[in-house]
């Protein structure tokens, strides 16, 4: 009985800890991260939720059903007050963690995204319909395998590729929208990304199709938690018109005007983002007649951010581009091709670091920033005598206007007589000119300057 009663004990105590951090603290927590980092707030949201609360109730149920009565013998509570509020926290916990539901304070930072958008002063509504007829995919960002080309003399966006490869336009996004397009699959896989974002962490929805059946899930941070999915509903080498509704968490698919599927995700809900097509290893597929019309306030750029620290900045005139760099950096004369600005913090003397460089070298007109990561390993070997070189990420994303496409590289390497490092690479491919934010510091110090390192590379902004 004395163990029996140690167990309900530690699982109530748990069990309260859980619902605390659950249905208390996430308004505090909420706060803490930002009233604007919605990203963020999905991250608590969707931990507390599951990974925490389900276990925690179905464990206590399982392993002891009288875990709570109990834990009130044991306690000593006898009180009418106090059995009520261990109901309440009983009852508050179950509905909270099997429900998803967050007892209304997340509507309330949805009303406050609405709210930041609707100061923005644009349009209520927005169309733009493409047919690539002119022969290009001017506005698009195209991976490898894309091209726009004549099927049956009609042009369209084509997608083939021995590797994932996506297309997208250069938009940062919306609200609630509603997206069009014919597609025609010829053979393969491949998915429809919507309401993409890649601040602060890469989400998205994903809307996979192949003549086997769809799935819809999502991508939050690199994982890939699966939502729902059912048989083929597309024939291959058929052009079929799709439709894309998507209204606050509810997610509609038609095609060819027939509802296809209907999801409401109450538990991790993207709400704002673009879209892209992307096309599987060894598939083909074409695109055409695309067209997007937002019932919400469109597209919105998020509003310059000052720095967390006190700033300067290095502005080019020539390629018209800037960055801001913390005030005490000292600037350093430019030795490196290819090197147009330099700095370094003076805060551990005799060491040079950490430091910022400013890049900008030629590129072939086909260079991709696939093409990045070797040229990068490249330049590490024969300007510094790098060795030991270690990619630590290598991911596609977008400048803080959420608009112009860029790729950020991690990397740890060593050179002779110094500490091992870890340096930032922040690139953006513009007109055959290669721009990037090189940031280096020693790799044990890095978790300590990591943010301020990331809050540079990202103050880069063309005119």
């Amino acid at each position: 009985m004395r163990t029996r009663r140690i167990v309900s004990l530690l699982l109530c105590i748990s069990f309260a800890l859980a619902a605390a951090t659950g249905i208390l603290l996430q308004p505090f927590i909420r706060f803490v991260v930002g009233i604007s980092n919605e990203g963020m707030w999905r991250l608590v949201h969707f931990y507390c939720t599951n990974a925490l609360l389900v276990p925690l109730i179905f464990i206590h149920i399982l392993l002891n059903r009288k875990a709570l009565g109990n834990y009130l013998r044991v306690a000593r509570i006898r009180s009418i007050f106090s059995y009520t509020i261990a109901v309440i926290v009983l009852v508050g916990v179950i509905y909270f963690g099997v429900s998803g539901k967050d007892l209304g304070f997340t509507s309330l930072f949805y009303e406050e995204d609405l709210r930041r958008a609707r100061s923005t002063p644009e349009p209520t509504l927005v169309s733009f319909p493409e047919d690539f007829e002119d022969g290009n995919a001017n506005g698009w960002r195209l991976g490898p395998g894309w091209e726009v080309k004549l099927e049956n003399g009609n042009h369209v966006l084509s997608g083939s590729s021995d590797r994932w490869s996506w297309a997208r336009p250069q938009v940062s996004g919306w609200f609630n929208y509603t997206l069009e397009s014919r597609v025609k699959l010829i053979n393969g896989k491949f998915q429809l990304n919507f309401r993409r974002g890649e601040v602060p962490f890469r989400s998205r929805y994903i809307l996979g199709m192949d003549e086997n059946g769809f799935y819809l899930s999502r991508e939050v941070n690199g994982e890939y938690p699966n939502l729902t999915g059912g048989p083929p509903f597309l024939e291959l080498n058929e052009w079929h018109r799709l439709k894309i509704i998507l209204n606050g968490t509810n997610i509609k698919v038609y095609l060819d005007d027939k509802l296809k599927l209907d999801y409401t995700d109450n538990d991790l809900p993207f709400i704002f983002g673009g879209f892209s097509f992307e096309v599987a290893p060894n598939s083909y597929a074409f695109f055409d007649d695309i067209d997007v019309n937002v019932a919400e306030l469109i597209q919105m750029t998020p509003a310059p951010t000052k720095p967390a620290f006190e700033a300067k900045e290095y502005m080019n005139e020539e390629y018209g581009f800037s960055i801001k760099y913390p005030k005490e950096y000292l600037k350093k004369e430019l030795i490196t091709p290819g090197c147009v600005f330099k700095a370094i913090s003076p805060a551990r003397p005799p060491v040079p670091l950490p430091e910022v460089e400013v890049f900008i070298d030629d590129v072939e007109e086909d260079t991709t920033f696939a093409d990045l990561k070797e040229l990068t390993k490249a330049g590490l070997e024969t300007s510094w005598g790098g060795t030991d070189i270690e990619f630590v990420s290598d991911k596609e994303t977008t400048l803080a206007d959420g608009i112009t496409p860029a790729h950020e590289l991690v990397v740890e390497w060593s050179v002779a007589g110094a500490p091992r490092l870890k340096t930032l690479i922040l690139s953006v491919i513009k007109e055959n000119k290669w721009f990037s934010i090189v940031l280096t510091d020693i790799a044990n110090y890095w978790p300590e300057t990591e943010a301020e390192l990331k809050e540079v590379a990202y103050s880069l902004q063309f005119k």
